[in-house]
């Protein structure tokens, strides 16, 4: 068996309805039996990534926010923005009136914008264990934001206006000490330079001192890509990009219909 499997969650594991199928489910737990780690690898914040793992079986490991934390064995690392890069990403953000930005931390979450269900979890708190449970403090002005945000992992930032997206990221990326990656056409996420889910992985082999080889990766979009390249079989959804599945070196089924799963069962093994 691979040694660690390591599965994104929006357009991997979880469907178009956000849930994780039964199948999908019954192949976590037989891949953990046979001796596989198995960590779920995601762009979300860590209170969502840690509540899902919890509800699918303990034993999974954690890495959230593209690589902004790091947990294993009960052990948490975290990858903050620095403050100074953060304050210009402000500064830069406020010239920006079409454009929503979410900062996020490990247990407070800051933005501009009224609360959005899409972006901000505290409406999720009486779902969570009292360890992973968070604050939103939304409606805020930018100078309250740049002086309240601290301890930032990502930010995520969108607008429909993908002309504008483009301006921005452009400015933004000229800033010292940011890493962005997307997901989609209307949305980037900014993290601390250095940081990538690809990282993340890198560092769990050699706390673990294994090789990349033995490993395998189960994703669908651009910033899966940091995530292959850290790993020993790459494995691509159906429902994944034509530039996704040609980097990878296998495929399986979409999301709705338990690609995970079938990778699993066909692919878990060397």
């Amino acid at each position: 068996m691979y040694k660690n499997i390591y599965i994104d969650l929006d357009g991997t594991l979880l469907n178009d309805q956000g849930q994780v199928s039964e199948d999908n489910k019954y192949m976590l737990k037989k891949a953990l039996d046979m001796g596989s780690k198995v960590y779920f690898v995601s762009g979300r914040p860590y209170c969502f990534v840690k509540d899902l793992a919890m509800k699918c079986n303990r034993e999974i490991g954690v890495v959230a926010a593209n690589g902004g934390v790091i947990e294993t064995d009960d052990r948490i690392i975290t990858k903050l923005i620095n403050d100074e890069a953060l304050k210009k990403v402000i500064d830069v953000l406020s010239e920006y009136k079409g454009v929503h930005a979410f900062f996020k931390g490990m247990k407070n979450f800051y933005t501009t914008d009224p609360y959005d269900v899409r972006f901000l979890y505290s409406h999720y708190n009486d779902q969570y264990d009292s360890s992973i449970q968070v604050t939103s403090f939304t409606d805020m002005s930018y100078l309250e934001l740049k002086e309240s945000a601290s301890e930032i992992i990502k930010v995520l930032v969108y607008t429909m206006d993908k002309t504008e997206l483009k301006a921005l990221r452009e400015r933004l990326e000229k800033i010292e000490g940011l890493a962005l990656t997307s997901y989609n056409e209307i949305s980037f996420d900014i993290n601390a330079t250095g940081v990538s889910k690809g990282s993340a992985l890198k560092e769990l082999h050699q706390l673990h001192n294994i090789h990349k080889k033995e490993t395998m990766a189960i994703g669908d979009a651009e910033n899966d890509i940091s995530m292959f390249e850290e790993s020993g079989l790459c494995v691509a959804m159906e429902n994944a990009t034509a530039a996704i599945k040609k980097r990878c070196d296998v495929h399986t089924l979409s999301n709705n219909d338990s690609g995970v799963a079938h990778a699993i069962w066909k692919y878990n093994k060397r």
